[in-house]
């Protein structure tokens, strides 16, 4: 590893000698993230603590083809330390490296991406039912591509993440993403979310599954004197396969999505009412579990079967920017459910404290 971290030093070193334009990037980010779930009694999530700082330092090459055009080739390193445990730096390190192309059209702007990458490029709104706040941390980049478009009305990106490839014991996984939002009429708006999984075949489980979620809503966001005040009516659809077992399930229930704030105080509340969204949770095939293995959100949405239940997830926060490139936040997450024999209405809560550094 020290012979990689060397010779990333001396094309770092090759770049900056011959760039036309020198570029680098910083990113730093803490999460003291604690969820407790003892009230439910860790049947749906464990009890866990996320207390980690993760370092992230850039270094790379920037071309300016015409004044509508720029081409980017970057280098990194992500270093992760979790605060408590001894860390090996092979472990934590991850080298990552891009290409990046922004232009500017008549209307609008373009933007690819390719390599491994900050999965922050994409700027896409993905309800809650897709990824959970630990699969959001622990996985923070795109082994792929990612392309976007803005207009003043209009915002598009589609995507492609390699996760992992067939081995012994590692299924190959992979997912294709796309989200956008479309300003047909003043304060409304319609958008979407979408994602396709491929959950393939190990040499110890050969099975496969198939997985699509997509999201379609309609968003109203009023100009009422607050920072931000939405409002997204939707809904939330799900084709799921097992091709091993023949099993063809397709879930879907309503979303709704209510977003306000105001001097860095904010409420999200995400509400879903519907059928289960992961049926094949506790599936298994030769002892490998299907689990969060198969489903990224947090498994409340694992609700119900066969009958229409919810899941309700209340976030109150204080978000400040220290400075343009610093951002602190302090959250508090309550989660509720169906009320059953054993289990109350309130299913438990996280508090969570993030710092964020972006040069």
């Amino acid at each position: 590893m020290k012979r990689i971290v060397i010779s990333l030093l001396l094309a770092f070193s090759a770049i900056v000698a011959n760039a036309q334009k020198f570029d680098y990037d910083v990113n730093f980010k803490y999460l003291f993230n604690n969820g407790s779930y003892g009230m439910s009694k860790d049947m749906f999530e464990q009890s866990t603590m996320i207390n980690s700082a993760v370092l992230t330092p850039w270094l790379g090459l920037k071309l300016d083809n015409s004044e509508d055009v720029t081409h980017r080739i970057m280098i990194g390193l992500d270093l992760r330390k979790d605060l408590g445990v001894k860390t090996k730096f092979d472990s934590a390190t991850e080298i990552l490296f891009y290409y990046n192309l922004e232009a500017k059209t008549d209307d609008g702007t373009f933007s690819a991406i390719v390599g491994a990458f900050p999965r922050t490029f994409s700027e896409g709104f993905y309800d809650h039912a897709f990824f959970s706040d630990h699969n959001l941390f622990n996985d923070r980049f795109f082994d792929g591509f990612y392309l976007k478009y803005r207009t003043r009305k209009f915002y598009a990106e589609l995507g492609a993440d390699m996760l992992s490839l067939k081995q012994t014991n590692e299924r190959m996984r992979f997912q294709a993403m796309t989200a956008g939002d479309w300003n047909f009429a003043g304060p409304l708006s319609f958008g979407w979310g979408g994602r396709f999984y491929y959950f393939g075949e190990s040499e110890l489980a050969p099975n496969t599954v198939l997985y699509g979620m997509v999201n379609p809503y309609i968003k109203y966001s009023p100009k009422i004197g607050l920072d931000r005040f939405d409002l997204l009516f939707g809904w939330i659809q799900t084709y799921q396969h097992d091709l091993g077992f023949g099993d063809v399930e397709m879930p879907g229930g309503a979303s709704l999505v209510q977003h306000i704030s105001n001097w860095g105080l904010g409420v999200e509340n995400t509400f879903y009412l519907g059928n289960d969204l992961m049926p094949f949770y506790s599936y298994s095939y030769n002892d490998d579990f299907y689990a969060g293995n198969l489903y990224f959100a947090k498994a409340f949405y694992h609700t119900r079967i066969n009958e229409f239940s919810f899941y309700d997830r209340a976030e109150i926060y204080y978000s400040r920017d220290i400075a343009s490139w610093v951002n602190v936040k302090l959250a508090f997450d309550f989660h509720f459910a169906n009320p059953t024999k054993s289990l109350s209405f309130f299913r438990g809560w996280q508090q969570v404290l993030s710092l964020t550094f972006n040069l």
